[in-house]
């Protein structure tokens, strides 16, 4: 049994989204990246610090990056995402 087995049953009981690979997973993966930006700019505060790749043009994943203080988003090529306020 591979792990797409318990896919339909974490889904129905709304443990995953029925795309959990489409968007970042803001309260624990987000989180972890807020305790590592976090971290860092305590000891090099004028680091900059940004993501790349798909979560970078996923526009619920941009609003969080720069919640979190990243300083720049790079986009695969194909995505479009509104540049966050």
């Amino acid at each position: 049994m591979t792990c797409f087995g318990v896919f339909p049953s974490y889904q129905d009981k709304e443990l995953l989204s029925n795309r959990p690979y489409a968007g970042l997973d803001h309260k624990g993966v987000g989180q972890l990246v807020e305790v590592g930006v976090e971290g860092r700019r305590s000891t090099k505060n004028k680091l900059k610090i940004g993501i790349l790749g798909s979560y970078g043009g996923e526009p619920d994943s941009g609003k969080s990056f720069h919640r979190i203080g990243l300083n720049y988003l790079s986009c695969s090529p194909g995505f479009r995402s509104e540049v966050p306020s």
